[in-house]
């Protein structure tokens, strides 16, 4: 699903647009995976080699078929052409259960604490909502505090708690649910 771009300043005052890639972003985004990974991989479901052998190709790919895809978008805020941060939310597909969506983020560990997450992810509510998904998912590690502090400030509740969802090295780790929902009508 394509989205509106739209600009934020951040908290240092510069401005960001948070836009929908396209095939061309593959190289960019590319590049912002796998430093993120290379950086926060205990945070997220894979180890940082995941993104290693992916080509540009692939990863271009794959923006095809999300921005081709009505039950799934996937943004990233720009700052002089350089993603910063992405979200994405992805529709769940049981006849009963199209009013939710799960979420997943990441932003680049030079721009965080200046508002890239919140932006990309209060833009995110507004275009679930927007698309009938009113009720959003996601799982954190419960040692992620930077992340369970911002989805708490933005509405998000905690509804649940899994453990040893993720092996990290030698031991396992938690994670919380936590949930979303919009009013809707």
């Amino acid at each position: 699903m394509r989205v509106d771009p739209v600009t934020v300043i951040l908290s240092d005052g510069a401005p960001s647009v948070i836009v929908s890639p396209v095939e061309a972003d593959g190289p960019r985004v590319l590049d912002h995976i796998r430093e993120l990974f290379a950086d926060a991989w205990r945070n997220l479901n894979s180890g940082p080699e995941r993104f290693v052998t992916m080509t540009v190709e692939e990863q271009a790919g794959r923006l095809v078929q999300r921005d081709a895809s009505p039950d799934s978008f996937y943004l990233m805020a720009l700052r002089d052409e350089q993603v910063i941060g992405t979200i994405s939310i992805s529709r769940h597909d049981g006849d009963l259960t199209t009013h939710c969506g799960e979420l997943g983020m990441g932003v680049r560990p030079s721009f965080r604490r200046l508002g890239v997450g919140r932006a990309l992810l209060l833009r995110a509510i507004e275009v679930a909502r927007d698309n009938g998904m009113w009720n959003l998912r996601l799982e954190v590690r419960t040692y992620n505090a930077a992340a369970i502090a911002l989805y708490e400030q933005c509405g998000f509740e905690r509804t649940g708690y899994l453990k040893q969802t993720a092996r990290v090295g030698e031991s396992y780790a938690d994670e919380y649910i936590y949930q979303r929902i919009s009013p809707h009508g």
